[in-house]
């Protein structure tokens, strides 16, 4: 039985001189609790520089030297590199197992490990006391709901013409409304770039940063937002990118505060946990969501009519930095750190206005918007 290895990046860093160098590190499982250290040590560049690196590591017997680990990184088996490519937005399903993200979609960590140096042993570098390296998220994960709390019904109306009034249909009749179709845009946060890991010696840590590489799935929109595509994992577990536009349906009774069965959402991760932003929702467009006629609800003929608009809802929730209240600066610094967070757009209009909202542009242009929309929804209803 030949014993699972698993290789990690390891960043030494002496705290003292500042020196550091990468380097692949050999672990072996212990169950649950964590990763052994095998002691075996290999240096990711041969370059002098890191050499020489390393040689001073050495002449100190690892005296102030500490090494953080991270499992995920870019790269296989002992070819692994400082940096991190991020995968992007997927589309999960709630039930759906683990199979259902990339292989290396998260990042996990274990920092701050005192090296130590066991003299006459084959390989004199570990981690002190032979301490079993635990690990963590690296940032966070961010899933991302929508909940529609428009009436799941409308009332049908007919519109001959855009000059025409737009009427109630006769007799009274309520239709089902259409999914609302919405576009994630994302600025600022850690999901957007790849990121680079490297030891900062102002901070006596290893930290992430952005750079400029931008993640598959995210493109360049405007007001610095991504525009993004989602993503799924076809038959055999490959990334393929769908659609930018997500449909939601209409359906008040969606939980706030927990997922329904089957409901869909997204999952972005994002590395580093001081980074800052918005995640925002833009509809591609409002019919039977603008506050007209064609948004109303009335449960029946008699009841009083309300109109549900779309554009008086928030569409942005940003992230800010926050600040802990327990440990060191670095640590009060990191609440966002090592957690998943489930975000939800609550699209809800209330008790809906009692008079109809002013189209956004032109009648006309509305009224052939309408036209085609109805024909392709309802084609049994009449439309034309």
């Amino acid at each position: 039985f030949k014993e699972k290895v698993l290789h990690a990046l390891g960043i030494i860093y002496d705290k003292k001189t500042g020196a550091t160098v990468d380097v692949i590190m050999h672990f072996k499982s212990n169950g649950n609790n964590g990763l052994i250290f095998r002691g075996k040590v290999e240096l990711t560049d041969d370059a002098p520089t890191a050499k020489a690196a390393w040689e001073a590591l050495e002449a100190s017997k690892m005296q102030d030297a500490y090494i953080s680990i991270y499992i995920g990184v870019d790269g296989t088996g002992t070819q692994l590199k400082h940096q991190f490519t991020n995968k992007g937005a997927f589309l999960i399903k709630n039930g759906d197992d683990g199979d259902k993200l990339p292989k290396n979609f998260v990042v996990l960590k274990s920092l701050e490990n005192k090296l130590d140096w066991e003299e006459g042993s084959e390989y004199p570098v570990i981690i002190k006391d032979r301490k079993i390296a635990k690990f963590s998220l690296q940032g966070y994960l961010l899933g991302i709901r929508f909940r529609n709390a428009f009436p799941k019904q409308m009332v049908k109306h007919t519109w001959r013409d855009w000059r025409a009034p737009i009427l109630p249909a006769t007799p009274y009749k309520l239709l089902d409304r259409p999914d609302l179709q919405l576009k994630l845009r994302v600025r600022g946060l850690s999901v957007t770039t790849s990121s680079d890991i490297h030891y900062d010696p102002t901070k006596g840590a290893v930290v992430f940063t952005k750079t400029s590489v931008p993640t598959t799935g995210f493109t360049s929109y405007g007001g610095g937002y991504s525009a993004v595509s989602l993503q799924t994992l076809d038959n055999q577990g490959k990334p393929i990118l769908k659609s930018d536009v997500i449909s939601v349906p209409a359906d008040p009774s969606r939980e706030k505060n927990s997922l329904s069965a089957n409901e869909e959402f997204i999952l972005l991760y994002c590395p580093i946990p001081l980074d800052q932003g918005e995640i925002a929702f833009e509809a591609v467009d409002d019919l039977f969501y603008d506050g007209s006629d064609f948004s109303t609800y009335k449960a029946n003929p008699s009841a009083p009519k309300r109109y549900y608009n779309l554009n008086k809802i928030n569409n942005v929730i940003t992230k800010v930095k926050g600040q802990g209240t327990a440990g060191p600066a670095a640590r009060r610094a990191m609440p966002t750190d090592n957690k998943i967070f489930l975000q939800m757009f609550d699209i809800d209009p209330g008790a809906g206005d009692v008079s109809a909202s002013p189209f956004a542009t032109s009648r006309a242009r509305v009224y052939i918007d309408y036209s085609q929309r109805l024909r392709e929804l309802f084609p049994g209803e009449g439309y034309r």
